[in-house]
Formats: structure tokens, C-alpha cells, sequence
């Protein structure tokens, strides 16, 4: 929770500021963008499926994120809808995404508060997240970005490249 958080980072940055070492701290990206999550109007496209009918078929607001396990789940219900809808534990609803981002500006408030008390510099890679979603970062000729296959993302669409790290 944040307020812990805010305790338990307070007490780092102190005690490491403490024996005189240069801290650099950085700040937390939207996890919610990654290309592991496929949002359900991509989804229904991928399937060939008008989205609203995607949408009402597997219980889903237009919003919503889906984790790769849906994928397998999606056709057998679309063949037969009574099966539906996706479970919850393979979708990322709105008002889950909605939280986590939420979380995640507390924390980088908490981040920036405490690296401002002790003088500490902030690598924002929340910004530069939300630049390379926006616009793409061009590396040696070619334009990246953080879609799936857009150089930024491992093929799990967790984990950075090579480049996605040294950027």
C-alpha cells in the first residue's frame, strides 16, 4: 500500500543517502501498456468478429485488456456462446486497469516526494514510457515502438530487448 511504501522508500533513501553514495531513483511506467495485455476491440478484429458482438459474447467492456491465456478460450465460446463469458482471471477489466494506474501515480508521487527530500535526481521512465508509446524512438535507422515485434518488447511483452533496456 502506499502509505507502507512511502514508510519503507523513506527509510532506503535515507539510510543510503546516508553513507554518502549519489542516488538516482526512478519512477514506475504505466504496466497496464505493455504489450503482453491485447485490448478486446484488437481482439475482436484478430478474430474476425464485429466488436460489439465480441464484446457481448465473451462478457467484456470495450475497455478491457486480455492476458494471452484468453486467446485459447475465445473461439470454442464464440462457437458456442452459453459457454461464455472469459473468466476474470484472463482479462484485465477497466476498473482493474483504472486501479492499477491509480497505484502506480501514488507511487511515483512517493518516488518523487521522498527523491526531492534527499536530493536525489528521478530518471522518469514514466515519461519516457508514454514518449516511446506516442510517438516511437528511432534506434539505428529504425523507428521502435512498444507494440508486440516493435523491438521495445521480448516476446513475452513483459520483459525489454536489449535495446528496449539500453534506451
Amino acid at each position: 500500500l502506499p502509505p507502507d511504501f512511502n514508510t519503507a522508500f523513506g527509510e532506503v533513501i535515507t539510510k543510503l543517502a546516508a553513507t554518502g553514495a549519489k542516488l538516482v531513483v526512478a519512477n514506475v511506467p504505466d504496466v497496464t501498456a505493455i504489450p503482453f495485455f491485447t485490448p478486446a476491440p484488437a481482439a475482436a478484429g484478430l478474430f474476425g468478429v464485429p466488436v460489439q458482438l465480441f464484446l457481448l459474447t465473451l462478457g467484456l467492456g470495450p475497455a478491457d485488456l486480455l492476458t494471452p491465456d484468453a486467446f485459447p478460450l475465445i473461439a470454442p465460446i464464440l462457437l458456442n456462446p452459453n459457454t461464455g463469458p472469459l473468466p476474470s482471471n484472463v482479462v484485465l477489466a477497466a476498473a482493474e486497469i483504472l486501479a492499477i494506474r491509480s497505484a502506480t501515480q501514488a507511487y511515483n508521487t512517493i518516488i518523487a516526494n521522498q527523491a526531492t527530500a534527499s536530493g536525489a535526481p528521478v530518471v522518469d521512465l514514466a515519461g519516457l514510457y508514454e514518449t516511446i508509446r506516442a510517438r516511437g524512438i528511432v534506434v539505428g535507422g529504425h523507428r521502435l515502438t512498444i507494440n508486440f515485434l516493435g523491438g521495445i518488447f521480448s516476446l513475452d511483452g513483459v520483459h525489454l530487448t536489449n535495446t528496449g533496456y539500453a534506451i
